[in-house]
């Protein structure tokens, strides 16, 4: 007992020691962590946080004012480059149709000129003079000199100085056409070109407005440079902030740190504890154990003296037993003498005796109990022998289960392991889902191709329509202009429409070169009425003039014949170059011809990407997305439409429609005021609350087309309703809810908790926290 004691208490002392270095190592982790000020670490965050999101917000804002500047900027110029562009088109068009007027009049003279000339030197009279024969009358003026027999050279060189000068005056004159065709288009351009930068520059004062009313806060509440500097300030100082949160994170992890650290050392010191107050328990124990030991020592002192006492009665009460024994006499001294043997020899007879009739007992109750156990063991042989036979039996069905299992398993894996079939299969489930997800994505594909299909191939029988009726007019009309062509011009007008088609498929090349040919011959037709005319004049003249004169100027007229006639042969000359060059130059279009044809190809090729332009747009695909959105958008009115005729069937939603400028602006359809269109701004707050609902729900039942929308959250906007219309709202949000979806609302309107069952209440609490609860 006391070297249980003793090692008792070195065990507590030890304790104790633990116990001392536990609770200073808690002490310095919990120093530690009260070094960090959790709290305030928080609050620095908080306010870290907020800090970025202003600065964020004020950065984005302040990127976008500033690109919308830079763009009303660049707008304003490009508007002022149009302008001037457009100015500087007006004014070469305005010049250009002041030349149109004089370069007509310059081509009606020279027309008429080259008319006047071309009579002088018409065929007809060409063949007269060469038939005049000396000293025979002329047949027209009857004289007997014909002093204009031979070809008269001026006339032929004033025919074809007037003939170039009609070519310049036409050429000049197409192309002033040409380019006033050029200034028109050019101008039309700018003038579209405008149109789009004034639409441009017309939206951008009202974005610049909003940003900049979004601005200003920041403006106001933040210190900020210059403009020039404000990109670079927003940089440091956002990236000064997520340095803060660098540092704010790095010290919330030593306090995570250091309160791990506490709390170890604190379950350490508990250990600690709990050692310590065992130990003390069983030093307690020991100490306790001890002094029961003296106090039993002290009791057991007493008890002797009391029990030789005793023994001495009993010694003399025994000598009656031991009267009739052998050595009865000594039996006390013998005791005495060796009471261990004494005692011994008695237990040992009391034992022999004790043995002896145990052992008869025990052979009774064996022969029971063997009868007993024999006639069980009978039975269970019996039975053992009936189950060994039961068990052979299951062991070889069993056993020919397995046999069977075992082939049918071989049949189904060709013996492979578990783990071999395992992987297989998990591998074939694994590449089932992924086909599923494929064939899933695919069928959803094939979903939405079919829907864009069903809705081209609506639109394309929609056009084929259009097309079929444009056609029956067109045919209609046709029929009516031959009717028409055949009144005004029966001797030309073609009498069927197979002949009319038939002079229709005549080549471009042949009209053309017979509406050449026969401008030539009506072009030789006025020279020879003008050269006739002019004939005529001369033919008078020549009548008035005496014979003294005309003899006097007969060798000033062979001189100058003399020269005409050099003149006649350097033309001749000229037009032998000029036939020359025109014989090549027709080389050249007949070796070209190739390339003309190339050349149409791609003219029709540009004239059908031109049509594609006109329909689609330019390559940002505004007008084409436009074109595209007006259908969607014409699906969700129909939906929107669709509830709107619930919650406010006064209303309905159109959109603008305006060919010239396709828009996606809604207008409102006021069935009180007989189908009158009204601005969407010209509703009421309540009113704009439910045609928002409706495209909202428009929009959903849009969505769920490809996916299922199951839920509906409304933020606001109830407060603007009356007692009537909120009770429209509602009853179309509980129809929608008894449709299977899931409906909130964010409201603080009291009279709603009336028809919401199930509520979730928000309260504002202290230290900026809140607490939600759900009724």
């Amino acid at each position: 007992a006391l070297d249980t004691t003793q090692a008792a208490q070195d065990a507590l002392a030890s304790a104790a020691a633990a116990l001392a270095l536990r609770d200073a190592e808690r002490r310095e982790a919990l120093a530690a962590m009260q070094a960090i000020d959790g709290q305030g670490l928080q609050e620095q965050r908080g306010q870290l946080e907020a800090h970025a999101r202003i600065l964020t917000s004020a950065e984005k804002t302040w990127s976008e004012l500033a690109r919308q500047r830079q763009a009303l900027v660049h707008w304003q110029a490009k508007a002022a480059q149009l302008a001037q562009a457009a100015q500087t088109e007006s004014t070469a068009l305005a010049a250009e149709a002041a030349q149109t007027a004089l370069l007509e009049a310059r081509l009606a003279q020279a027309e008429k000129s080259l008319k006047g000339a071309e009579v002088a030197c018409a065929a007809s009279v060409e063949q007269l003079r060469a038939n005049l024969q000396d000293e025979q009358p002329c047949p027209v003026c009857g004289a007997l000199e014909h002093p204009y027999s031979h070809a008269d050279h001026a006339l032929q060189a004033m025919l074809a100085s007037l003939q170039d000068e009609v070519l310049d005056c036409r050429t000049q004159a197409r192309g002033n056409l040409e380019r006033l065709a050029t200034h028109k288009v050019a101008l039309a351009a700018h003038l579209r070109e405008q149109a789009q930068t004034a639409e441009e520059l017309s939206a951008l004062p009202s974005i610049i407005d909003g940003l900049n009313a979004q601005w200003q806060p920041h403006a106001d509440t933040l210190q900020l440079p210059p403009e020039d500097e404000r990109a670079d300030w927003f940089t440091q100082h956002l990236a000064a902030n997520a340095a803060g949160l660098q540092a704010l994170a790095q010290q919330e992890t030593a306090l995570r740190q250091a309160s791990t650290l506490r709390e170890q050392a604190q379950a350490a010191l508990d250990l600690a504890s709990s050692d310590h107050a065992r130990c003390t328990s069983a030093v307690a124990d020991a100490q306790a154990r001890l002094a029961q030991l003296q106090a039993q020592q002290a009791g057991n002192a007493d008890k002797g003296e009391t029990a030789r006492a005793a023994l001495d009665t009993l010694l003399a009460q025994l000598d009656g037993a031991f009267a009739d024994a052998d050595g009865a006499e000594g039996w006390k001294e013998g005791w005495r003498a060796g009471p261990a043997a004494f005692r011994a020899a008695r237990e040992s007879e009391s034992r022999q005796w004790l043995k002896q009739q145990a052992d008869q007992d025990k052979r009774g109750h064996a022969l029971a109990t063997l009868a007993a156990q024999l006639e069980a063991a009978l039975l269970a042989a019996g039975k053992a022998q009936h189950t060994a036979q039961e068990a052979h039996a299951a062991f070889a069905a069993a056993d020919k289960r397995r046999t069977a299992l075992q082939a049918q398993r071989n049949a189904l894996w060709q013996g492979q392991s578990v783990a071999e079939v395992e992987r297989a299969l998990a591998d074939a489930i694994a590449q089932a889902k992924e086909q599923l997800v494929r064939q899933q994505t695919a069928a959803q594909s094939a979903s939405q191709q079919r829907t864009r299909l069903e809705e081209a191939c609506a639109q394309l029988s929609q056009r084929l329509a259009t097309l079929r009726e444009q056609e029956h007019g067109a045919t209609t009309a046709l029929h009516g202009w031959l009717h028409q062509f055949q009144d005004a011009h029966p001797g030309y007008a073609p009498a069927t429409l197979d002949e009319l088609r038939a002079r229709l498929a005549i080549a471009p090349d042949a009209m053309r070169a017979e509406r050449d040919a026969l401008q030539v011959l009506a072009d030789r037709h006025t020279a020879a009425v003008s050269v006739l005319a002019e004939r005529r004049r001369q033919l008078a003249m020549h009548v008035q003039q005496p014979p003294e004169a005309l003899e006097m100027d007969v060798a000033a007229l062979q001189a100058a014949l003399d020269a005409l006639a050099l003149e006649r042969q350097a033309a001749n000359e000229e037009a032998t170059r000029l036939r020359l060059a025109i014989a090549q130059d027709d080389a050249r279009r007949h070796s070209a011809q190739a390339m003309l044809a190339q050349i149409e190809a791609q003219a029709v090729i540009e004239r059908r990407w031109a049509s594609l332009n006109e329909l689609i747009g330019s390559a940002d695909g505004k007008k084409f997305r436009n074109y595209a959105q007006q259908f969607t958008l014409e699906v969700l009115l129909g939906y929107a439409n669709a509830h709107l005729n619930h919650l406010a069937r006064r209303y309905q939603l159109e959109r603008i429609d305006n060919p010239n400028n396709p828009s996606l602006g809604l207008m409102v359809r006021d069935q009180d005021m007989g189908g009158e269109l009204r601005s969407v701004h010209s509703l009421s707050g309540g009113e704009s609350f439910l045609v928002s609902l409706a495209l909202a729900l428009g929009l959903a039942s849009l969505s769920s087309n490809r996916v299922r929308v199951e839920s509906l959250f409304i933020d606001e906007g109830f407060g603007s309703l009356d007692t009537e219309t909120l009770r429209v709202a509602m009853d179309a949000l509980d129809g929608l809810q008894a449709m299977g979806r899931k409906v909130g609302v964010i409201s603080h309107v009291q009279e709603m908790t009336e028809r919401i069952a199930t509520r979730i209440l928000v309260q504002p609490g202290s230290g900026g926290k809140s607490v939600v609860t759900v009724r």
